[in-house]
């Protein structure tokens, strides 16, 4: 891959696709700060590797897949690219390409970085050869005060450590205008006034089978209940709709909308990126891969961005802090069960002053948490006018 003498070139390393979206924000950061330089992204995931192709020719030189972590093929992944700087999102800690990476004469910095609850055990017991990995890093910055302390716990520098922010605040747009909502409802064919519960990214039939317990229990109490459902990989749409069925429910997929004749009752969501304008159509929202173990969650950020209130299960590991803020601010709510699914979602739906104030509380939280983007693309930068021979 040639590389001009007179730009600078930075590897980012973004596992999958939640890495990749969060290095978008930074990425334009940065090339606002240096629109010369260039910058090649290694993922691993082939969902990681569909986004950063999009990204290819507008932010990104070069999107490719991460070589495995052998001295061999690092090796040659690096003499391929010759990157000034690496950039690794969140917690990929892989020990050739980073000794590798440091000895080519690279910078190596971390952002985004967070550990979660179930790697930080695993990590534990690999103390000492965390501690000789996070050595290689010039900077690592992480989203929260939890995770400095871990950071810090398993031997990272104190002095090169520091809390940045989440750089996910910094990818979620604004919320829809009024007039953008409305023909997304024409969109969707919903009935005026009919209130719109939206289920985000679930992953398993078990989780949906507490959804639809709730939900079958809800129109009872409110018959024009619209419920659009967008699991997390949309090739299980027809296996949802046939769970849906079985209960007596009548789904129509999202592609074929404008092939009916009568405002439908539940929406399978079977197309990309769309959820996140979806979301500002709800009175709840409930964000799936959370009721049950092991789980992890999804983002709560987009229908928070939304003003939408939103429910969530007991298994958001994965976004502990975000969910922490959400509770405290009291725009988002733990529920346990489809029992607990059913009351919340029907107190919610039924609380216009509750909806109201979310609508305004939601996106101020998220523009109050933005600004992590550009410290990391600062730091980025900063870190390319260090001299070779200053590096200890």
């Amino acid at each position: 891959m040639p590389k001009s003498d007179t730009r600078k070139r930075i590897w980012i390393h973004a596992a999958s696709v939640g890495e990749v979206m969060a290095s978008e924000p930074v990425i334009k950061a940065y090339k606002e700060l240096h629109p010369e330089d260039e910058i090649v992204m290694s993922v691993i995931t082939p969902g990681g590797f569909e986004v950063a192709q999009k990204l290819k020719g507008k932010l990104l030189t070069e999107a490719l897949y991460a070589p495995f972590d052998l001295p061999f093929a690092v090796k040659r992944f690096i003499e391929a690219i010759k990157p000034d700087e690496l950039v690794i999102l969140e917690t990929e800690i892989w020990p050739n390409l980073l000794y590798l990476t440091r000895s080519s004469g690279a910078r190596i910095c971390l952002i985004n970085g967070r550990i979660s609850d179930k790697s930080l055990p695993r990590y534990r017991r690999f103390k000492r050869f965390i501690r000789w990995s996070l050595s290689h890093f010039d900077r690592i910055l992480v989203q929260t005060e939890t995770d400095l302390a871990r950071y810090m716990e398993l031997g990272a520098c104190q002095g090169s450590t520091q809390v940045a922010g989440n750089a996910k605040f910094d990818q979620i747009s604004e919320p829809l205008n009024e007039e953008r909502r409305r023909d997304l409802m024409c969109e969707f064919r919903l009935p005026p006034g009919a209130p719109v519960w939206v289920v985000g990214s679930t992953r398993t039939p078990e989780e949906e089978s507490c959804i639809l317990d709730a939900y079958t229990r809800l129109l009872k109490e409110i018959p024009d209940l619209v419920l659009i459902h967008a699991p997390r990989h949309i090739e299980r749409s027809e296996e949802i709709a046939a769970a849906m069925r079985s209960r007596g429910l009548e789904p129509v997929m999202r592609s074929e909308l404008k092939e009916i004749t009568h405002p439908p009752t539940q929406i399978i969501l079977n197309s990309f990126g769309e959820l996140v304008n979806v979301y500002a159509l709800a009175d709840v929202a409930f964000v799936g891969n959370s009721m049950l173990p092991p789980g992890g969650g999804q983002s709560p950020l987009q229908p928070l961005a939304q003003g939408t209130p939103t429910l969530f299960g007991p298994y958001m590991t994965n976004f502990r802090d975000i969910v922490a803020m959400m509770k405290s601010s009291e725009t988002g709510w733990e529920v346990r069960d489809a029992n607990d699914l059913y009351s919340k979602a029907m107190n919610i739906i039924r609380d216009n002053e509750l909806k109201t104030r979310i609508r305004v509380d939601g996106p101020a939280l998220i523009r109050k948490n933005r600004g992590a983007s550009q410290r990391y693309a600062q730091t980025m930068a900063e870190l390319l006018n260090i001299t070779n021979s200053a590096r200890q």
